[in-house]
């Protein structure tokens, strides 16, 4: 969304803090819970490892209302089926 433009521009802070607002609004409507249902229960089974540990990393995000999920990776494997319901 930040474009090099953007960041040098006269504004570049308020650039930023406008763009984090509609961030955070377009992420309080978007239905998580209701795309993870929809993508878990269409999950073809059984999955690999990596899908099964990203599904328990999403449900436990969620059970415990986390902001955020840490990933560390040497592929970005495990980061891309984590986003595979976000898309």
């Amino acid at each position: 969304m930040l474009s090099g433009e953007t960041a040098k521009g006269d504004y570049p802070l308020e650039a930023v803090k406008t763009m984090a607002f509609i961030c955070k609004d377009a992420e309080a409507v978007f239905p998580y819970r209701e795309r993870f249902h929809e993508i878990f229960i269409n999950t073809v089974r059984p999955t690999d490892m990596t899908m099964t540990i990203a599904v328990a990393a999403a449900i436990a995000a969620d059970s415990c209302h986390a902001a955020a999920i840490v990933l560390i990776t040497s592929s970005g494997r495990y980061f891309a089926q984590v986003l595979k319901g976000f898309e």
